[in-house]
């Protein structure tokens, strides 16, 4: 039997998840607490970590991906349930814990369970896991920057940016779309952007690993962004490259 806490500011949604997992998993699954308040969930996770933490990401005082980083260690599976938008739930599938949207079908959270019982006997460390999932998370809904024009400030979210290509004093950020210019440098950008989902693969380029479809060997190594542009890996960035896109694949 397995030991399941369930972290959500709304009472109902605990009630539901309750129901759902004492009808179908009793005999599988022990929920050995449930809380309101994320600080006290982060309490009790630190003295006694379930091996299934059912966790909701927008509440007051803490979010779920700030309880999270709080953890010292992960070793265990975790399935969000909010009321993220339905762009969020089909981008994150292609990671190994679930994202369900509020009110939660009992199908999906059921399926979603018999998935993680298959595989908790072999957890995934937080390197190896949580570091995708809130560098995925933080990406595409927290991160932004800010590039300053004469006609004011513009926003952009982290997760439109595809790379940034540096050239005598300007930075090209490059978007699906189009392409902005700032006089911003490359290292700041990469300390605004975040290095777990952007790389630095050359001196001149930052690439965002979301949007990376290929690397090649040919013509002194490069990466294909999903636009198809072909990216430049400095030689003594192969190992590392490649050691993260392993990390970020699993």
């Amino acid at each position: 039997m397995i030991r399941a806490i369930i972290v959500d500011d709304e009472l109902d949604s605990i009630s539901s998840t309750r129901l759902i997992l004492e009808e179908f998993f009793k005999d599988k699954i022990k929920i050995t607490g449930s809380f309101l308040d994320p600080k006290k969930a982060l309490e009790e996770i630190k003295l006694n970590p379930p091996d299934l933490l059912l966790l909701d990401i927008d509440m007051p005082g803490m979010s779920g991906f700030e309880l999270l980083k709080a953890l010292p260690v992960c070793n265990f599976e975790v399935i969000f349930i909010t009321a993220y938008n339905q762009f969020a739930i089909e981008a994150f599938n292609v990671h190994a814990a679930d994202y369900i949207l509020k009110p939660v079908f009992p199908e999906r959270l059921i399926d979603t369970i018999n998935k993680i019982l298959n595989r908790i006997p072999q957890p995934k460390s937080k390197n190896e896991k949580y570091d995708q999932i809130l560098c995925f998370l933080e990406g595409q809904f927290m991160r932004r920057i800010s590039i300053s024009s004469t006609e004011g400030v513009e926003y952009i979210p982290a997760s439109d940016i595809l790379y940034v290509e540096a050239d005598e004093g300007y930075s090209y950020i490059f978007l699906k779309d189009r392409k902005i210019t700032t006089t911003k440098k490359l290292n700041l950008l990469l300390e605004e952007l975040g290095e777990a989902c952007f790389y630095r693969c050359h001196r001149s380029f930052l690439v965002n690993i979301q949007h990376i479809t290929k690397y090649s060997a040919k013509e002194g190594g490069y990466i294909q962004m999903t636009n198809n542009a072909l990216i430049p890996l400095a030689r003594r960035n192969k190992d590392e490259f490649l050691e993260r896109m392993v990390k970020f694949s699993v």
